[in-house]
Order: C-alpha cells, then sequence, then structure tokens
C-alpha cells in the first residue's frame, strides 16, 4: 500500500476539515482529521466497509451511514483520527449479491443471515489487510477502534495491533429494527 502525503486534498464536512489522502487504489480510501502525521497511537479509528444504499441514497433498514457519521463526529471532537474506507459491499459479496440478498429478505420475509443461508453465501467474507497495511505503514500499534463487530478488532489483533473498542449506538428505526436485531444477536455487533 502506498500512502502519498503529497497527494490530499481538503474535505469539508459537516464535522470539520477532514483530508482526504490518495492510496493508488480505487477500492480503498482514508481520510484523516488534521494532518496524516500527526496521527498516532491511541487515536480514533474508523475502519469502515461501503454501503452505497445508506450512505449516497440515503436507505433507512441499516445503520451503515449512521455508523460512518458517529465515527467522523467521534473523530472530529477529538480533533485526530483515521477513516479507512473500504469497498466491501454486502459484507464483503458485493453489489450485485447485496442485492440479491435483500430481494430474498424482502419477498421471503427473513433477516440477513438467512437470506445469506438461503443463497449459499457465506455470511461475512470482509478481511482489512489493507487497513492494517496503512495502520502499520503509519506506525499505529495501539488504537480506539470505533466499531461494534468483534471481527474487526480480532482480525487487528492477530495482526499485532491493540485494540480498545469505542462503541456505536445505532440509530433505531421502524426500517431497520428488526435488522439490527438480527445482527446483534447472530453477528455480534
Amino acid at each position: 500500500m502506498i500512502l502519498n502525503y503529497e497527494n490530499w486534498c481538503d474535505l469539508p464536512t459537516i464535522y470539520g476539515n477532514f483530508r482526504m489522502y490518495d492510496l493508488q487504489d480505487e477500492e480503498i480510501r482514508l481520510l484523516s482529521y488534521g494532518p496524516i502525521e500527526e496521527v498516532h497511537d491511541n487515536a480514533l479509528v474508523r475502519i469502515h466497509s461501503s454501503c452505497i444504499a445508506s450512505e449516497v441514497f440515503g436507505a433507512k433498514d441499516c445503520d451503515c451511514a449512521d455508523q460512518l457519521h458517529e465515527a467522523m463526529k467521534m473523530i472530529a471532537n477529538e480533533k485526530m483520527g483515521l477513516i479507512i474506507h473500504i469497498h466491501q459491499e454486502g459484507r464483503g459479496q458485493g453489489l450485485s449479491r447485496k442485492i440479491r440478498a435483500v430481494s430474498v429478505m424482502q419477498k421471503e420475509n427473513c433477516d440477513t443471515a438467512e437470506s445469506f443461508h438461503r443463497l449459499k453465501f457465506d455470511l461475512d467474507i470482509r478481511t482489512y489487510e489493507k487497513a492494517v497495511d496503512i495502520l502499520k505503514s503509519l506506525k499505529i500499534s495501539k488504537l480506539r477502534l470505533i466499531s461494534n463487530n468483534p471481527r474487526k478488532r480480532n482480525f487487528l489483533e492477530k495482526n499485532g495491533i491493540l485494540v480498545e473498542t469505542e462503541h456505536t449506538h445505532p440509530k433505531i428505526r421502524r426500517e431497520n429494527r428488526d435488522y439490527l436485531f438480527s445482527k446483534n444477536a447472530k453477528l455480534g455487533h
């Protein structure tokens, strides 16, 4: 992973000014609050898998965009931290399979885990190697991970990064209540 400290731009957001860095990889985006050279151990870090439905189109039946915005706000409040945004739609299955799974959920009135099972998809195939590479290139060996996903924490720890978890607080709506319950009961987050 090549982190180009010279190729970045300001990203003014409703939470403050972030910086977006060029990784020369269209599958991953890196944002820092303040200069990336100033991000150090114990920083807040959000490793976030993309969700086009909620992040771009405002879908209310999941909490992905909510988690991303909560993390941005937390990082901005501390005036330091990272967002590592990875293109991993549908828990790594891709957009086409995600659409198929959601269609099964809607037509057969089942939850995410059941729809993936009916389609014979693995429930979560995401990995976080690129995030680990970025963190190690920044010499970050200890961080506060903004996540409810124990798989993320375990992956980082297995790759030599000490992790303290900062949980997100899902916004429960009529449209996502069942999804959130299922995600907690069957995925542990």
